[in-house]
């Protein structure tokens, strides 16, 4: 063998370092993704309780807004009432 490499050893070896290099991009990978799905799981059971919570926000929004109509009837049957009182004693 010859002290310098053939161009066909350098290829070879470069190419086994790209295929290295890559095969080790791709455990990162692999680990990114395991490690996303977990973390996905993780936060399922806080989106079911943030969906919850809004479930509940939108609930209490709606009731507030029948009780303001309520109380907004309720003043005008008092109010025809004083009306009606008034006329009578007239």
């Amino acid at each position: 063998m010859t002290d310098n490499p053939s161009s066909q050893t350098v290829h070879t070896e470069a190419l086994e370092l790209v295929a290295t290099f890559l095969r080790e991009h791709e455990k990162n990978l692999d680990m990114a993704v395991d490690g996303l799905a977990n973390v996905i799981e993780r936060l399922r059971p806080a989106e079911n309780a943030i969906r919850k919570i809004t479930d509940i926000e939108e609930k209490i929004d709606e009731m507030q807004r029948q009780l303001s109509d309520l109380n907004l009837r309720l003043r005008y049957q008092r109010e025809d009432r004083r009306l009606q009182n008034q006329l009578h004693n007239y």
